[in-house]
Order: C-alpha cells, then sequence, then structure tokens
C-alpha cells in the first residue's frame, strides 16, 4: 500500500510540475503575425434573384452586374447604397 502511495504521489508531483511549466507567456513582448494584406481579390461570381436578393459590401470593392437577358429589353437601371439612390441609368427615347 505504501508503494502505491508513494507512485499516486509522485505521479500528482510530475503533473503539477508540468502544468507550472507549461504557462509560457511573456506579458511584455508582443505576439503577432504580420499578414499580407495586398493579395489579389478572387474572380467572384454570384447569381441573384433581382427581386428579393441582396448584397452586402463591407470593404471598398468594385461591384460589376452583368445581365443576361433573353427576349426582354432594359430600360433603366437603379443603384442603392444604403436605401440611397446613388446612380440612375435609362436608355434614351425609354420616356421614363
Amino acid at each position: 500500500m505504501l508503494n502505491l502511495a508513494r507512485l499516486v504521489l509522485s505521479f500528482l508531483l510530475i503533473m503539477l510540475i508540468r502544468l507550472i511549466r507549461q504557462c509560457d507567456y511573456q506579458i511584455d513582448k508582443t505576439y503577432f503575425k504580420e499578414v499580407n494584406k495586398n493579395i489579389a481579390l478572387p474572380n467572384l461570381q454570384i447569381y441573384l434573384n433581382l427581386t428579393t436578393d441582396t448584397i452586402y459590401v463591407y470593404n471598398s470593392m468594385y461591384v460589376n452586374l452583368n445581365l443576361i437577358l433573353s427576349n426582354k429589353k432594359l430600360y433603366a437601371v437603379n443603384f442603392y447604397v444604403n436605401d440611397t439612390l446613388v446612380e440612375a441609368t435609362q436608355e434614351a427615347g425609354s420616356g421614363n
């Protein structure tokens, strides 16, 4: 029984020493990794339902819209940012 007590005590002592030595964080140093922010943006294609979908843009970026119309004619396009009209285009002679 004495050997078992020594074994348990030795195990607990070793675990306590490992636990104490595990914390190696030095608060007087700054820990960060530089990241490359100048990476090329991916070519992204998004398919939207123009009557129900919304795009949220959180950074400065270009948004290109390419419409393919079959047997339809586009007369006007309105661009809104935060529910404010920022640009409106209209085909000449559309009457609007």
